[in-house]
């Protein structure tokens, strides 16, 4: 080897490392943390990275110390993979380490990912198509696929990938330009399949078609990208490209009339007689008949039981007087084999057994007439009837052809069009009648009610009912016509309150109807059978998830089946092609799930294989370690995604925490404690309260570490609620148990979660003395988000006894530390500690500034309760200053806040503030109301307030006493008193707008 060997790295598609062209063996790649030092150096255009980044990159949750071993330790065997020969003692020429700074390697580097990023860069400033190919050819792949859950990777992936879709995009424009149609095709078809919701790609391939003279190629390119995103987005195309597609349809021939021939020409064919109308499918039916008069075979596809049938038969009927040689409807679900649907399509057509054969038949029977055929339930004999398809469509070229199925047949020019299920009306609608009567679930279920009780009206009675029958039941035709039969046997709050097991209830079927359709159960039993085993046995272990989940989620669930590389991608790919699982889009990643009817189906057959127990702590083990891996970023620079990705897992997490109480307690005592940031930030804390104290009397064989962490979190969680006694208790029983165990860091949280506690109360004293217990706890330890939280807690206290110098001095040493640590959390916090002082000596400009700095800080996170918090603090303000209509805007904000966060503290200061603005505007009875509402709040709560405050306080009411009188004060005070919290934010939030007129 020479002095300076020539080192190639490659990131894209996979990691793999060659000198002089000799490829590292993968055997000698195999150590993760080793070769992700040469991966992330290799990602930075220097090839060298300072140490601290380095061990923040790749050991973010050990301390510097730990850290640096750790760093030591993996330089040595990834200069050992480089230079396998090295002999001890010998420096390296690889991964060096001098002042501080990392360097892979001096001599000469090739990587795969820099040379593409360099190629990208030449060929957009020079235009020149071969360095746009050049770059595409080096595009192997996503960048480190097998690290996409490291952090320090995801940045330069999702830009790389961003990158190269963009170069497929502009090569395709330029060869465009130059008349090189077919090659600009080849890119913008490879850019779709990277990314099949890439809806620039589609566009142009649609515009070119078009200007070809391909019009159908067109409108199926349309529908490919309106499927892809519906499925993975939830979305339709936007107006420009629905604008091209309407061009499109323009230059088709114009289909003929609707209406029956006006001659006494024989009607031909058959179509079943709906028994009931069809509801709610009014745009859908317009753009099925629009495209059936355009293509010659579309399919209806979707879930069990989501109307694909009833919007057939609409379809037929519509069209009924189009086609010379009729409307065909051949009902399929009876068959058991492939070789019995031509048959029945001849029987349909009335050709009778001769000695040729039905296909011959059918061909005689149909040719020279223009003839629509139906065939309906093809997903059983899906193979069967795409090759009936072909043969059919190429033998007879004015032949269409409509069908039904779970899943498209898949022939070339199909259009497939998902029949989705109704609209359902969002948890936050309005339910007044009219609003609802909107939603196409709500119409259809109130239709069918109808049938059953003729003179049914939706009304504000029964609204809410109906609401939340359509949404339990997700908009599914099936299930919601199942559900009507019920009423008058069942009031409707006896239905939702059943529907927990939706299989259970609608099994009243309804004569008339298909039999694989007359329960819920019977369709969705005739989904499942058409399943292989393999696809089996994942759809029942995804039924254990209440909410979404990732592909990654759906491999840890099925590690006991040992399925094979990729395997397990294809079963879920089929459980989304048959409609039993749906695809959507959650921020950056693609998730999926279930209607709740199909998942209760699939929790029952788990049920029968005796797999749920087992499944259902696979689950929440996996959450636990996702839990103990995220736990530590929830304060860092990134917080905001952690709390989104944990907010989608939110209804998983709170499933499989009210399972663990009956089987797995210690493993549920660690989730919920290891989230208590997450349950606090985002409104979930008196929900968690409730479920520490259901388990923790049930924990005597709990280890008292695990305890010692649970009780903690509960103690939050219980000051978060309100309860401070309950608080005090818990919190004292984790510092107890961090003594013992001798843990002082430990020991620091719990003197710092103590002093949060009397901050609450006003107790400053106490409050300077918990905390600087923990302050000096933390520097022992070395422990700087410790530190940063005793030296803004002592803060608190010294502006608490008004040593407001000391007070300031503090929260700048505790914002700096926080700033660095990147917690955002806390630094919104600080803003409005060092906003309050300022406010208070009348620094009105700067204290408004921290304010915004604050709520800007709290709209990144999504943390309503600091949102609440901020804008408190802006409308107080503007209160301090006569701008009662600013404040009043402001205070509405805050208690909308609160009122998501489900958080009581600090809710308090809201009303004095209202009870202070109307005052001030003229509104005594309503000053004295929110006085009442403030004070319950307090006392149901604990909470104590200071001395000057209380002086201030009572100098208010007796402003307001003198305007109205002691009696009329005192009525409406104590009708305060006696208002709920959510009938109080009703009566705000609908009624006291006046207030700042």
């Amino acid at each position: 080897m020479s002095s300076q060997p020539q080192l190639r790295i490659g990131l894209l598609g996979s990691f793999r490392l060659s000198l002089d062209d000799q490829t590292v063996s993968i055997q000698a790649l195999r150590r993760k943390k080793a070769s992700d030092v040469i991966k992330l150096l290799a990602l930075q255009p220097g090839l060298r990275l300072h140490q601290d980044q380095v061990l923040d990159a790749l050991w973010p949750e050990l301390d510097e110390k730990s850290g640096m071993n750790n760093l030591h330790q993996n330089l040595y065997h990834a200069r050992r993979m480089l230079e396998p020969g090295l002999s001890k003692g010998v420096r390296s020429r690889f991964l060096t380490l001098e002042h501080e700074v990392l360097v892979l390697y001096a001599g000469p580097v090739e990587v795969d990912y820099q040379e593409f990023l360099r190629l990208q860069a030449q060929a957009r400033r020079q235009g020149d198509l071969a360095l746009y190919e050049a770059a595409i050819r080096l595009y192997q792949g996503d960048l480190l696929p097998q690290d996409i859950y490291e952090d320090w990777t995801e940045p330069q992936r999702d830009e790389a990938r961003s990158l190269y879709l963009s170069t497929l995009l502009e090569l395709a424009q330029l060869l465009e330009q130059r008349g090189d149609l077919a090659q600009a095709c080849r890119f913008l078809e490879q850019a779709i399949a990277k990314e099949p919701t890439t809806e620039a790609a589609h566009l142009a391939l649609i515009q070119i078609y078009a200007r070809t003279g391909q019009q159908m190629e067109a409108i199926r390119q349309f529908q490919a990208l309106r499927e892809a995103l519906v499925r993975e987005l939830g979305e339709e195309p936007d107006e420009r490209t629905r604008a091209v597609y309407e061009q499109v349809l323009q230059q088709l021939p114009s289909p003929p009339e609707l209406s029956l021939p006006a001659g006494p020409a024989r009607a031909q064919g058959w179509v079943p007689v709906p028994l009931s109308p069809l509801i709610g499918r009014e745009a859908a039916l317009e753009e099925t008949l629009q495209l059936l008069s355009t293509t010659r075979c579309l399919t209806l596809t979707g879930a069990a039981g989501s109307g694909k049938t009833r919007l057939a038969q609409e379809l037929a009927t519509r069209v009924q007087g189009r086609y010379t040689g009729g409307v065909w409807w051949v009902e399929l679900a009876a068959m058991s084999e492939d070789q019995m649907i031509l048959p029945a399509i001849a029987q349909t057509l009335g050709v009778h057994a001769t000695s040729q054969t039905p296909l011959k038949g059918i061909i005689e029977r149909l040719r020279g007439h223009k003839t629509l055929l139906i065939l309906d339930n093809c997903e059983h004999l899906i193979d069967g009837c795409a090759e009936a398809a072909i043969q059919l469509l190429k033998s007879l070229p004015e032949l269409h052809l409509l069908a039904t199925s779970r899943e498209p047949l898949g022939i070339v020019g199909e259009i497939a069009w998902v029949v989705a299920p109704l609209e359902v009306p969002d948890p936050k609608a309005d339910l007044s009648p009219e609003n609802l009567n909107r939603f196409e679930a709500v119409q259809f279920l109130v239709e069918r009610i109808r049938q059953y009780r003729s003179n049914y009206r939706l009304n504000i009675q029964n609204a809410v009912h109906i609401a939340q029958i359509c949404r339990r039941l997700e908009g599914l035709p099936l299930a919601l016509e199942l559900a009507a039969t019920w009423v008058g046997v069942l009031s409707l709050e006896q239905i939702v309150a059943r529907l927990d097991n939706s299989l259970r209830l609608l099994t009243r079927g309804q004569r008339g109807g298909e039999r694989h359709h007359q329960t819920l159960e019977a369709a969705l039993q005739w989904s499942y059978n058409l399943l292989q085993e393999p696809e089996k046995n994942l759809f029942v272990r995804l039924a254990v998830c209440v909410g979404s989940w990732s592909l990654e989620a759906a491999e840890m669930l099925c590690a006991d089946q040992n399925f094979e590389m990729g395997e397990l991608a294809e079963c879920h790919a089929r459980l989304v092609r048959t409609s039993m699982v749906l695809p959507l889009e959650e921020g950056s990643q693609l998730r999926f799930r279930m209607l709740e009817p199909i998942r209760q189906f699939g929790l029952a057959q788990l049920e029968t294989q005796g797999l749920t127990e087992a499944t259902r702590k696979r689950l929440l083990e996996w959450y636990l370690a996702e839990a103990t891996r995220i736990a530590p970023k929830l304060t860092g620079a990134d917080q905001a995604q952690w709390y989104s990705y944990l907010s989608a897992e939110y209804e998983n997490l709170q499933a499989v925490l009210w399972w663990s109480q009956r089987a797995e307690i210690e493993l549920g005592l660690q989730l919920a404690a290891r989230l208590w940031r997450f349950w606090q930030v985002k409104g979930h804390a008196q929900e968690i309260l409730s479920w520490f104290k259901e388990v923790l009397p049930k924990t005597s064989r709990v280890s008292p570490a695990i305890l010692a962490e649970a009780y903690n979190a509960a103690g939050i969680m219980a000051r978060t609620c309100g309860q401070y006694a309950l608080s005090f208790d818990y919190l004292g029983q984790s510092l107890a148990a961090r003594r013992d165990l001798g843990d002082r860091r430990g020991e620091a949280i719990a003197l710092n979660n103590l002093a949060v506690s009397a901050r609450d109360q006003a107790d400053y004293p106490r409050v300077e003395y918990y905390a600087r217990q923990s302050l000096a706890i933390a520097q022992e330890v070395g422990d700087r988000n410790l530190e940063a939280l005793g030296l803004m807690n002592v803060g608190v206290a010294l502006r608490g006894q008004s040593q407001n110098e000391a007070a300031k001095a503090h929260f700048r040493l505790s914002l700096a530390i926080f700033s660095g640590l990147g917690e955002k959390r806390s630094v919104a916090a600080l803003h409005n500690y060092l906003g309050n002082l300022a406010q208070e000596q009348g620094y009105w400009q700067e204290a408004r500034q921290l304010y915004q700095q604050s709520l800007e800080l709290n709209q990144e996170l999504g943390d309503f309760w600091g949102l609440g918090i901020s804008t408190h603090n802006l409308a107080n303000l503007w209160c301090e200053q006569q701008e009662y209509t600013r404040a009043w805007e402001m205070l509405l904000q805050s208690l909308t806040h609160y009122r998501r966060a489900g958080v009581r503290h600090g809710l308090n200061e809201c009303f004095e503030t209202l009870a202070r603005i109307a005052h001030k505007r003229g509104r005594p009875e309503q000053a004295a109301w929110a006085l009442g509402v403030r004070d319950e709040l307090e006392a149901s709560i604990g909470l104590a307030v200071s001395s000057e405050q209380r002086s201030l306080r009572e100098q208010t009411v007796k402003e307001v006493v003198l305007i109205m009188g002691h009696s009329a004060f005192e009525r409406a005070y104590q009708n305060g008193r006696s208002t709920s919290l959510e009938h109080a934010y009703q009566e705000i939030l609908a009624g006291f707008s006046e207030v700042s007129n």
